[in-house]
């Protein structure tokens, strides 16, 4: 298996958010729910289609959610294949600083990759895990903010069952929530909640 990676990339464009769904299939199968905003109704967090059956996708949305949370998720998918090698699964958790100073500051964004890289090597890692975070531009219409998110790419390798490639991935991504969730909100008052 390959070695561990984590990588950050930077995306052009952008998006709104909150964004709405379409009521199509995308080309790859998935579908595109729309954003729904968790952190103000965390009850919508059992009915998220990306999540449902994949218990370490919906821990993440809660403690990302949760009012002790500097973070809001903003979109997760997860899929699931399986190629000569084996049965993989794949995904992603986009999320972004709940406060509208830090994200239109990419440099925020920077230092928690950072940390994390840090923070990610000293840790037990998995054989064949791959992070990739991609920073990308967002409008956040609601405040009436531009600023940034961040998607997490997770992939963890190939294994010869998908029971056991879904057990790794909830894992590698249990392991970047459990890095995020070391990360308290800040005091109230000090920067302009966005949800």
């Amino acid at each position: 298996m390959d070695k561990p990676t984590v990588i950050l990339s930077i995306k052009n464009g952008g998006k709104g958010i909150p964004y709405g769904g379409a009521n199509e299939d995308r080309p790859d199968g998935s579908r595109n729910h729309g954003f729904k905003p968790l952190r103000t109704n965390q009850g919508e967090i059992a009915t998220i289609p990306e999540a449902i059956g994949i218990t370490a996708l919906e821990n993440a949305l809660i403690a990302l959610n949760a009012p002790t949370s500097p973070f809001f998720t903003v979109g997760c998918e997860k899929a699931f294949g399986k190629n000569e090698s084996g049965h993989w699964v794949g995904g992603y958790l986009e999320f972004a600083f709940n406060y509208a100073e830090l994200v239109t500051d990419a440099a925020f964004y920077f230092k928690l990759f950072f940390l994390f890289n840090q923070w990610y090597w000293n840790q037990k890692q998995q054989a064949g895990v791959k992070y990739t975070f991609e920073l990308g531009g967002a409008t956040f219409l609601n405040a009436n903010v531009s600023g940034f998110t961040i998607t997490a790419w997770i992939s963890a390798g190939t294994y010869p069952t998908k029971e056991l490639a879904q057990v790794e991935w909830e894992g590698a991504l249990d392991t970047l929530v459990a890095f995020l969730k070391e990360h308290p909100a800040p005091a109230d008052g000090l920067y302009t909640k966005i949800y």
